[in-house]
């Protein structure tokens, strides 16, 4: 079975949403970067485990929650904005400050309760176990009462 990334909105809207407050923006000052961003997240697939590398770089491991509800497997957290210096009134922001949010669904074979999470340089590192599969065992039948 495949993980099958899970997304609660329509993600091309919130993009083109993104994109278009920040073209129409009048004010310089308004701070259109500050929003709900998308980290890219890969999946690696192993006999025994899944991996999951996240994308989040400037990004305070103690802003990132990884949880799993029932299959469902949430990243979240926020990156801070930083300070700018605007020199004659003209700012160009392009990198993304704010929430972000990744939702994915889970085969059933996870070990939920042995996940790892680790954070090094901008990337998190997810290590999903799989369950051991019990291999198959004859039973007798034997006669009798």
């Amino acid at each position: 079975m495949s993980i099958i990334r899970y997304r609660s909105g329509n993600g091309f809207l919130d993009t083109l949403q993104n994109e278009l407050s920040s073209l129409l923006a009048n004010d310089t000052t308004n701070d259109s970067s500050y929003t709900r961003w998308t980290p890219h997240v890969d999946v690696q697939v192993k006999e025994d485990k899944y991996i999951v590398y996240a994308d989040i770089p400037g990004v305070d491991p103690k802003n990132i929650h990884v949880h799993m509800d029932g299959n469902m497997l949430t990243i979240e957290g926020e990156r801070a904005s930083e300070s700018k210096d605007e020199q004659e009134g003209y700012t160009r922001t392009e990198r993304y400050f704010g929430q972000f949010s990744r939702t994915f669904s889970l085969p059933d074979d996870v070990a939920s309760d042995d996940i790892l999470a680790k954070c090094n340089k901008g990337v998190l590192k997810l290590t999903i176990p799989k369950i051991t599969k019990r291999k198959a065992k004859k039973i007798d039948v034997k006669e009798g009462d």
